[in-house]
């Protein structure tokens, strides 16, 4: 029978540190399969956030979130 495990990992980073408005946030959960000694098969909901503000007379910037299944073949070796 096939090892299984399940996982959930995630990060932040930006915090507004060296002006303007800015900020990334990472976050993953899902199940994980070993098909054999060095390999497995995992599935996931990944979700991603993206938001930067300039603070210069001319305001630009974006707001990006995404957010799906995540499909993973990962190969230890």
């Amino acid at each position: 029978m096939p090892d299984f495990s399940l996982f959930a990992r995630g990060d932040v980073g930006g915090l507004g540190l060296g002006g303007g408005q800015n900020l990334s946030a990472n976050g993953i959960i899902g199940a994980d399969i070993k098909l054999g000694n060095s390999t497995s098969l995992n599935l996931a909901y990944r979700t991603l956030r993206l938001k930067l503000e300039n603070t210069d007379e001319l305001s630009t910037g974006f707001d990006i979130s995404q957010t799906g299944l995540q499909l993973g073949l990962q190969i230890r070796f």
